[in-house]
């Protein structure tokens, strides 16, 4: 009978110890976000065979959306994180910077509007090139 109460306290209070871990601060505010990018996402599509890849995170503590974009089949001349729905065209957003080979990775600091934009799926990342001046290559943010 002693043996089971022990055994029964010693569980009650790992059982505590366990409901007070947390993850880490990072863990909880690290959110991955994902693109597949190919000229059928365009608005209007095309042929284009150059494909990306972008993989990523938003951390809601420091405000910051980073990540890493892998391309081929496409000599870029800009990109760019813009607003839009799946079948229009919107605004820049934020310019990912001078065009360097693949893959390259990036960080810009979102202010709380862009966040709820970002959160709410209402971004993608477009690839123009000189055949494709208002892109040639884009696709959705996606939170994974």
């Amino acid at each position: 009978m002693k043996f089971t109460v022990k055994v029964f306290a010693m569980a009650i209070v790992a059982g505590a110890l366990l409901a007070g871990c947390k993850k880490s601060n990072d863990d909880a505010t690290a959110q991955p976000y994902k693109a597949d990018c190919n000229g059928s996402n365009q608005a209007p599509p095309n042929s284009s065979s150059a494909t990306a890849t972008f993989n990523g995170t938003y951390n809601s503590s420091t405000k910051t959306f980073s990540g890493t974009l892998s391309y081929s089949g496409i000599t870029p001349t800009g990109w760019y994180i813009q607003r839009g729905t799946a079948t229009t065209n919107g605004s820049i957003v934020v310019s990912l910077g001078a065009v360097v080979s693949s893959p390259f990775t990036f960080s810009v600091t979102l202010d709380a509007a862009a966040e709820a934009e970002l959160k709410s799926g209402a971004y993608y990342i477009n690839v123009q090139s000189a055949a494709y001046p208002s892109g040639e290559i884009r696709g959705k943010l996606v939170a994974r």
